[in-house]
């Protein structure tokens, strides 16, 4: 790795696929310009954990979506499948990804605990959300995180970060 300046800015210079690239640091100090050298130089010898590292929950929930619509035209699943998870989707999206403004604030998938998603249990509930509505949200956060594990977007596991057995309580019949 070499760093140089052009006019306040640092550059570094790193190879990609054994080919030598110049890329910006966007640093005007040098030790910032070298921490983030550092981080190019890590990214370029693992891309797949680069990627991983900044994918967003819109980008898991994009691949589930694609995917009941592929299956939809494909005959396997109903169109009526695909716009419910759109649906549950876009609830996961408003909030978890926006912020109190309206503002989209994407959420990384590498940061995604158990906590984030108790709360927004507790969100919804707030809203008026009823259980069995929750639960539907959480098998589509649930499916779009198993599609971000195999597509390399994640490295997490679901079942860490979802509720175990949540599911709305059932009427019983007397």
């Amino acid at each position: 790795m070499r760093l140089f300046k052009r006019g306040q800015v640092w550059y570094a210079q790193v190879y990609e696929n054994g080919v030598r690239v110049q890329r910006t640091t966007r640093c005007h100090d040098r030790r910032a310009a070298e921490l983030c050298a550092r981080q190019l130089e890590r990214d370029a010898a693992d891309p797949a954990h680069a990627a991983a590292a900044k994918a967003t929950l819109s980008d898991a929930l994009q691949l589930l979506l694609a995917q009941r619509r592929e299956q939809a035209v494909a005959g396997r699943r109903s169109f009526e499948t695909a716009h419910f998870y759109e649906t549950k989707a876009g609830h996961l999206v408003r909030v978890l990804e926006t912020a109190q403004d309206g503002s989209y604030v994407p959420f990384p998938l590498a940061g995604l605990q158990a906590r984030h998603v108790d709360g927004y249990i507790s969100r919804r509930r707030a809203e008026g959300a009823h259980e069995a509505t929750i639960a539907k949200e959480l098998v589509t956060l649930r499916a779009a995180l198993k599609l971000a594990v195999r597509a390399g977007l994640w490295f997490g596991n679901p079942a860490a970060v979802l509720p175990v057995a949540f599911a709305p309580v059932r009427a019983t019949a007397s």
